[in-house]
Formats: structure tokens, C-alpha cells, sequence
């Protein structure tokens, strides 16, 4: 099962870019993640670390996450699997595609559970609820746009100088 998700933000695709592809800013934008420790860049297909997520009044979980892939200003991928998240075989995909439109980009979550492990009744209730778009706060979406708004706002506020 995947869930599909879309926002517009005001700031070109480099302003996302830099938000999305340093795993250590994940925190930042993303309400349930913890903490992520990928060590310095530079990022890329293949990296490896280590991130911790609260999802609800669980105790925090911690997920092996690697890079699949990564085309600057494009397209991000990770996977998630193991730790104590997931089941042995378990993992998820999550997928930041970025569009250009104009005034901004359209960023495009995928997230695809298919693999991971949560029984097929529980998906299909994540799907209605997505599918229903009920909502318990702020996504990771919300955080993306935020945070590049703001960069995109500081570094015009710059070029005006």
C-alpha cells in the first residue's frame, strides 16, 4: 500500500533540495522523527544512518535508513528497516519527488508500506484515513514548506541588499 501526499511551496526546487537532503536536518521538518544521526556529508546514494521516530504515544523507535536514491532537485528516496521499528524483513520507502511550477515547486510524498510488515488491515485503515484526509497536526509536507519558505525569504531579503 502506498499513500500519495502533495504541497506547493513558495521557493524554487534548490531552496527544498537543501531542506530535504541532509538527513541530520530531518528533525526539523519532520514532527515525528526524534532525531537523525547521518554524520557530515556529503549525501548520496548508498549513505547510511541511523533515525529515531515517535509515532503517537509509542515508545520512540529507531530505523536503519539508507539512501536509494538521489538526483539534486529532483528525486530523494530512503528506506527504512530495522532497528526496533520494524519487523525482521521489514522496511518502508518514503519518496520526495520536486517539480517546478511556477512561483514555487510542488513537492510530491510517496510513502509505500507495502514491505513492511503492518498487517494488510491496518494499511487499508491508513489508506481510508489518508484517503479521507483526516489529519492529527502537522506533517512532514508542512515542515518542508516552512523551513524553504523561510531559507527562500532569508536569501531574497539578501539579494535585495
Amino acid at each position: 500500500m502506498k499513500l500519495h501526499d502533495r504541497i506547493h511551496v513558495n521557493a524554487p526546487p534548490f531552496s527544498v533540495w537543501e531542506v530535504i537532503s541532509d538527513p541530520n536536518l530531518m528533525e526539523l521538518w519532520n514532527p515525528k522523527c526524534t532525531r537523525s544521526d547521518a554524520g557530515r556529508g556529503p549525501f548520496g546514494v548508498g549513505n547510511r544512518y541511523e533515525a529515531a521516530f515517535r509515532m503517537g504515544r509509542k515508545p520512540e523507535q529507531v530505523a536503519e535508513c539508507v539512501i536509494e536514491e538521489y538526483e539534486p532537485e529532483r528525486l530523494l528516496t530512503t528506506k527504512y528497516s530495522g532497528g526496533n521499528a520494524f519487523k525482521p524483513e521489514g522496511f518502508v520507502r518514503e519518496s520526495y519527488r520536486l517539480v517546478p511550477k511556477r512561483g514555487g515547486t510542488r513537492v510530491c510524498q510517496t510513502i509505500d508500506f507495502t514491505h513492511s510488515g503492518i498487517p494488510l488491515w491496518a494499511q487499508l485503515f491508513m489508506k481510508i484515513i489518508n484517503c479521507v484526509g483526516y489529519s492529527v497536526g502537522k506533517g512532514p509536507l508542512d515542515g518542508i514548506k516552512k523551513l524553504a519558505e523561510q531559507a527562500e525569504g532569508h536569501l531574497s531579503s539578501k539579494r535585495q541588499v
